[in-house]
């Protein structure tokens, strides 16, 4: 288990937390503790950064690094992001005074801006995201629900099974609580991540990757879920990368320059048949990749 209740800053940096496959034959089954965990008091932050440099002119001069990374990484076990946590790898901007290209003896006041940085959570049992993510001005968001990054012995009688529950994104309905650190997960939450539009919406991101993908030992048809009727906008792509997209009978809308539907998991890719009902999907992109 990681657990991570406290501030880590490195402002167009780079941050990694992961919770890896066992080594030398050491692998006692599942645990439903096992976990990536940012606690209530617990932010992550990679945004972009200002470098100013001093001038007795007055002249403004520096340059803006844009936003790095974050990346929660669980290979065993859940991505939790309790209520109250944050993770931002926001842009930023600053007016400098940049030589003029057509007099080099003059300077123009111009704003230099930073983009977003990149936010990726991936975890092969579930997530729970209570927190906020922010990755405005240009961020990009990449989340994957993936039973395939975990790595098993070939034996393991005795041990406990590993869930085989469904692997499914849901957009909307009623978020899950916090779970008190150290209990397990519920079975309900085996396979699952329940995300909130608004805190997509807030967040600000450019770009949204969303990545189902099967489990190995069963015949489930991974999926991104859609409860009643929800707006997905993006200001550069949306890639919804899963074997099937699930309607309860709401109105679906997807919008973005470009996106992308259906699964790249091109080796273990689960058939998945059309299924008729009252939902409707509308998509408003330059390009759309099926």
């Amino acid at each position: 288990r990681l657990v991570v209740d406290g501030v880590i800053s490195t402002p167009a940096g780079d941050i990694t937390l992961a919770v890896v496959n066992p080594r030398d034959g050491n692998d006692r089954g599942f645990d439903a503790t096992q976990a990536v965990t940012l606690g209530a008091h617990g932010a992550l932050l990679a945004p972009a950064a200002l470098r100013k440099e001093a001038n007795a002119l007055g002249v403004r001069l520096g340059e803006v690094l844009n936003g790095g990374q974050v990346k929660l990484s669980a290979q065993r076990g859940y991505v939790l992001a309790e209520r109250g946590s944050r993770i931002d790898v926001s842009g930023t901007g600053a007016v400098f005074d940049v030589p003029n290209p057509r007099d080099a003896s003059h300077r123009i006041a111009t704003r230099v801006n930073g983009v977003g940085g990149d936010i990726t959570l991936s975890a092969a049992e579930g997530m729970r995201l209570n927190g906020a993510l922010f990755g405005r001005q240009g961020g990009r968001l990449d989340i994957a629900i993936n039973p395939l990054e975990r790595e098993t012995a070939a034996d393991l009688t005795g041990l406990p099974a590993f869930p085989d529950a469904p692997r499914a994104i849901v957009i909307g309905g009623v978020a899950e609580p916090d779970v008190p650190r150290g209990t397990p997960l519920p079975a309900a939450a085996h396979g699952e991540l329940r995300l909130s539009p608004s805190m997509l919406r807030k967040g600000g991101f450019a770009a949204l990757r969303l990545a189902t993908r099967p489990v190995l030992t069963g015949t489930d048809i991974d999926a991104v879920r859609f409860v009643g009727d929800q707006e997905l906008s993006l200001t550069q792509s949306l890639i919804l990368d899963t074997s099937s997209l699930v309607s309860d009978g709401g109105a679906v809308h997807l919008e973005a320059p470009y996106v992308q539907l259906g699964s790249s998991n091109d080796l273990f890719r689960r058939p998945a048949s059309a299924a008729r009902g009252s939902g409707s999907l509308t998509v408003d992109a330059q390009l759309i990749d099926l």
